[in-house]
């Protein structure tokens, strides 16, 4: 039998195209669906750096099929995801298995597994299905399984070696205790749901067991890391997972130190009440303009749209405060911090971590052409071979659904499509978690800390992390593989009480000490409880109650076969104290501890508005919604505005429609469209040569990148490269005369990103997700004027244009209509023993359904 790897990647070799328009026949039962698969759904495996610098080549080594299959990505090729009818009519079906009784698993020629469970019983259906599922998992994606779950754990670094060294003390320091997890499985599952996930760990220990009695069958990625003997799947490996999850997407927020360092920086060289103001134009909050998803001041079957929130409540005078309270020092402690937040981001992209971005919307018959409702989602989890989400087909008792999961981490799915409803999620963006300063001293071996007027003893645990030392030198074909040798570094993490709530210790300097606290600590199994549960809805009510179990910031966006579209802000938001300013840490001493979470039943959500549709891309939820400023910037620039403004101005929406609106998006520099382009556009008394580079930028409709910007390898208007050394140039101008003096001389953009930006939170520059993109639209706007910043902006904007002329003079010539930039790429992370090769650059989700309601 040859190793999954290649039988898994032949099984790909036949793909079904479906392209939208040519799927019209009614389907059995169901929604229609069209699903776009990343290259890789099947089994890969996954490799350290030291095995993956001996492999050379391009997607053909692994096949011309991998080759066809990064084509059809490429150019939006859809396969039919319609539902399956039953287990003997699966379309495609390639092979098929019964691993137990009940159980059925069917593989189709993309690599999508079907799982079907039978039984006497919904209980005992669901144990089945939950065992079809982690055998199906974990036959396709056991490497990827075994990655995640030492990530969640922090144990990379005993088989990958030192470079994850710091990875795994931040995860350990940030997370739940194995003890903790096994507590928050007792208190949040049912004897029932407990059983079922015990299932979906015997599913996958049936595989373990099963290639550990035949070497021959394991993945190739056990033996080149002599990750032998695989240890049984437990369901806390499970839970660590989503943890994993749940911190990719709620910790989007949290960077008080680097906030609190450039105010202290500000206030030093400009007074408190100066750098309030600076900070409040850097981090805008409250932004009139800015897309919302609950439409405001419009009808709706039901809408927030109407309530008042304060569960965020400080003045400007309070910022005053809560600088003026700042230790010194703070930027050694944001250092500190940053160090390992660039150890977990480094980790993300070298392992293929799960984290979420995405867009989606969902269209009203009333918007539709066919009268029906129709749902596009394409979560943007980055470019990884394998991704971190697997497309299936789950089938049993309350459960027939199709879409994509996370290996590992339980038998449900994140994002899919039943027969009556479809949905798919977005990060929310919000602020979950906040920073203390503790005061501090030393007590003994460990210290104390100073909380409501007591010095209370800071709690304190010693683990022990095992490093591989070394690794092999060659692959087993190459020759032998001397054992790996492991060294064992002691670490001691520190925990102080907030409101109940462990604060999690990250820095200490003296008498002082920074802890986070986070609004879904413990409770993670709540996102996985929604999603479980949307599954299984079968209308809008079910899915309503099923949405408010999640803890992590998600937002949730619906239609279904009654015609209903909607959409849910969801996640556990803390209220803070007054005076709070969440963008700052604040003392420690319990005056700001928080006042319990907002309820589920008053998070932002709309049902039914009138005109339509309903859109979300990472943007403020509701107009009456308060953004905490830490974090996301929900400014006027917010990219939703692209795919908004496209669905505002289309009549009817055909099926095409629903997807051509992200495609046409993707290949749009948003800078363009989203308000930038203005400023050049109005400038007056130019030159001849400013005048023709100006009228190249009037003339282009933001159209650069492919499909319709692509010129074989270049981007086809000259406006493209105009407009990136024009944005650089004003970057590096716009502010120079206000943070100069204060962060040193150097860059403004880059200066002021130190503080505001967070490894975790960075993402490719043409996604154009970027906060500090929309400061430099409100300097230019003048709606930025807590200092003189700008002298004259038309000035300004042209001098950042001369800027831009001199430098493509000097490398392209004279002539405007002749510059060209090279088109960005996609490059897929190679975590296989081949590369894939790269694809022109869109804007756009890494998997993706359209779904039309029936």
């Amino acid at each position: 039998m040859k190793r999954r790897t290649s039988r898994f990647v032949t099984a790909l070799v036949a793909l079904v195209v479906m392209t939208p328009g040519l799927n019209d026949a009614a389907t059995t039962r169901g929604p229609k669906a069209l699903t776009v698969l990343p290259p890789g759904n099947g089994s890969t495996i996954t490799l350290p750096a030291y095995i993956k610098n001996q492999i050379t080549g391009d997607c053909a080594d692994l096949g011309a099929h991998v080759c066809d299959q990064l084509e059809l990505y490429k150019n939006w090729g859809f396969k039919n995801g319609d539902l399956s009818p039953d287990a003997d009519h699966v379309a495609g079906a390639v092979s098929e298995e019964d691993p137990i009784p009940g159980v059925r698993i069917v593989h189709d020629n993309m690599g999508v597994p079907h799982i079907f469970a039978t039984g006497s019983n919904e209980q005992q259906i669901e144990e089945r299905l939950g065992y079809g599922i982690g055998y199906a998992q974990a036959e396709d994606r056991l490497f990827q399984m075994e990655v995640f779950r030492r990530a969640g754990e922090g144990r990379v670094a005993e088989l990958l070696g030192t470079d994850y060294l710091e990875m795994d003390t931040v995860m350990r320091r940030d997370v739940e205790t194995a003890a903790e997890r096994a507590q928050q499985i007792k208190k949040m599952l049912s004897a029932g749901q407990q059983a079922s996930l015990q299932r979906y760990a015997d599913g996958i220990n049936a595989v373990i067991q099963r290639d550990m009695n035949d070497p021959s069958t394991m993945p190739a990625g056990f033996l080149l890391t002599q990750d032998l003997p695989l240890a049984p799947w437990t369901i806390e490996d499970s839970i660590a997972i989503q943890i994993l999850e749940t911190k990719a997407v709620a910790e989007s927020s949290g960077n008080e130190l680097g906030y609190g360092a450039l105010a202290q920086l500000l206030a030093k060289r400009y007074g408190v009440a100066k750098a309030v103001a600076i900070l409040n134009d850097v981090q805008l909050t409250h932004d009139p303009l800015t897309p919302v998803s609950v439409p405001h001041g419009q009808r709706a079957r039901v809408t927030t749209d109407h309530l008042h929130y304060s569960f965020i409540d400080y003045t400007r005078a309070d910022t005053a405060a809560r600088i003026r309270e700042l230790p010194q020092g703070i930027a050694a402690a944001d250092h500190e911090v940053l160090t390992g937040d660039q150890a977990i981001a480094d980790a993300t992209t070298s392992l293929g971590l799960p984290h979420f971005g995405s867009n989606a919307w969902a269209i009203a018959p009333s918007k539709s052409a066919n009268g029906h409702a129709m749902l596009w989602g394409a979560p943007q989890v980055s470019y990884y071979v394998p991704p971190p989400l697997q497309e299936m087909e789950i089938v049993g008792g309350l459960t027939d659904a199709r879409g994509v999961g996370v290996p590992g981490a339980g038998p449900g799915l994140v994002i899919g499509y039943n027969r009556h409803v479809a949905w798919s999620l977005t990060s929310s963006q919000d602020d979950q978690v906040d920073t203390y300063s503790d005061r501090v001293r030393r007590a003994g071996n460990g210290y104390q800390y100073w909380y409501r007027g007591a010095w209370r003893p800071v709690q304190q645990r010693t683990e022990q992390i095992s490093v591989r030392s070394t690794t092999p030198a060659s692959t087993p074909a190459v020759g032998e593989v001397p054992l790996p040798v492991e060294t064992t570094h002691t670490v001691t993490f520190y925990r102080t009480m907030h409101g109940g709530i462990p604060c999690i210790v990250s820095s200490i300097a003296g008498n002082v000490a920074y802890c986070k606290v986070r609004a879904f600590w413990n409770t993670e199994l709540g996102t996985g409880l929604a999603v479980v549960g949307a599954a299984q809805a079968t209308g809008l009510r079910q899915f309503d109650a099923a949405v408010r179990h999640s803890v992590a910031g998600f937002n949730f966006i619906y239609a279904d076969d009654a015609g209903h579209i909607a959409y849910w802000h969801t996640g556990t938001i803390p209220i803070r104290a007054r005076g709070h300013d969440p963008r700052l840490p604040v003392p420690g001493d319990g005056r700001f501890d928080w006042r319990g979470f907002l309820s589920p039943r008053l998070w932002p959500s709309v049902v039914d508005p009138a005109r339509g549709w309903v859109a979300n891309w990472n943007n403020k939820p509701a107009f009456n919604w308060p953004d905490a400023g830490d974090g996301t910037i929900w400014g006027t620039t917010q990219r939703v505005g692209e795919p908004m403004m496209l669905l505002r101005a289309s009549g009817r929406l055909t099926y095409a429609d629903l997807w051509h609106v992200a495609r046409t998006t993707g290949q749009t520099d948003l800078r363009t469209t989203l308000g930038f382009k203005r400023f050049l556009t109005s400038l007056r008394g130019l030159t001849p040569l400013e005048r023709k580079v100006v009228g190249i930028l009037n003339a282009w409709n933001g159209t650069a990148f492919y499909p319709g910007g692509a010129c074989d390898a270049q981007v086809c208007s000259p406006a493209f490269p105009i407009m990136e050394a024009w944005f650089r140039a004003l970057e590096a101008r716009a502010g120079a005369a206000v943070f100069g003096p204060a962060l040193g001389n150097k860059p403004v953009a880059d200066a002021v990103r130190v503080f505001t930006r967070t490894p975790g939170t960075t993402s490719p520059e043409f996604e154009f997700f970027d906060d500090y993109d929309q400061f430099l639209y409100d300097m230019l706007s003048g709606r930025a004027r807590g200092a003189p910043y700008i002298a004259s902006v038309p000035r300004l904007v042209r001098a950042a244009l001369d800027d831009a002329i001199a430098q493509l003079t000097k490398q392209q010539g004279s002539d405007p209509t002749k510059w060209r930039a090279p088109m960005p790429q996609i490059t897929f992370q190679e975590l296989d023993v081949g590369a894939v090769g790269t694809i022109p650059w869109e804007n756009r989700g890494t998997w993706g359904q359209a779904v039309e309601l029936p």
